[in-house]
């Protein structure tokens, strides 16, 4: 019997778009339950991601590592945080990736 599984994808890349990290899970695992996995071994000034990856864990995880998080508030966040708006228009290169 052949059964559809659906996957995705998570990667970091780096500021050329060359992959140095790729995850698989399960379509139903939120972006943020693989986000430390994915990020932990790397040594950079920034971590650019969107707004799926604002929790409090993340932000905590990316200073903690000595990166600057580059990640917007989600629109009901209480706190809005700053962010780099010209460096986060940048994201787009890990979308290129695909």
């Amino acid at each position: 019997m052949v059964r559809n599984v659906e996957i995705k994808a998570y990667i970091a890349v780096d500021a050329r778009g060359m992959p140095l990290k790729i995850l698989i899970s399960d379509r139903n695992v939120h972006d943020s339950q693989r986000a430390e996995e994915l990020n932990k071994d790397f040594k950079a000034k920034y971590l650019t991601a969107d707004k799926g990856y604002d929790s409090k864990s993340i932000v905590e995880f990316v200073a903690k590592t000595g990166m600057n998080a580059v990640i917007p508030s989600r629109s009901n966040a209480k706190m809005q945080r700053n962010y780099d708006k010209e460096l986060y228009k940048k994201r787009h290169i890990v979308e290129n990736f695909f």
